[in-house]
């Protein structure tokens, strides 16, 4: 089986991120692409739709089995991979862009890499198609 760090899973993502002037209404285009570059790199990786915060706004993310990673605290379960999390900053729930506010941008990771005893998973996200 293939396996990757969270330091080669986020530069990924970062190649992925370049390519876009916003993050905003561009998380299923985003991720979809990043699943595919895991996928071209051997790694196990799927789009999944899940929800954001209270208001429950819907969201895309990639979603890769934990054991994939080697520098996660679990080999059981999935990983959570949210390459437009910064899309729910502030600034933009103020502005009424999302629904959801989680923080400042500058609080909020550009790339977010969350396994599932993550805190900030078990209170951001709720899956809304597929186990955890």
């Amino acid at each position: 089986m293939t396996q990757a760090s969270k330091n080669y899973l986020t530069s990924i993502a970062y190649q992925v991120q370049e390519q876009y002037d916003q993050f905003y209404q561009n998380c299923f285009k985003m991720s979809n692409e990043l699943s595919q570059r895991y996928e071209d790199r051997g790694l196990t990786a799927e789009v999944r739709e899940v929800t954001m915060g209270e208001a429950r706004e819907t969201h895309f993310i990639v979603s890769m089995p934990s054991e994939q990673i080697q520098d996660v605290d679990t080999d059981e379960g999935y990983t959570f991979i949210d390459p437009t999390i910064q899309q729910y900053c502030l600034t933009n729930w103020k502005d009424g862009l999302t629904e959801v506010g989680l923080g400042p941008t500058s609080e909020l990771p550009e790339v977010g890499i969350y396994p599932p005893s993550s805190e900030e998973r078990s209170v951001w996200y709720y899956n809304t198609n597929s186990p955890n």
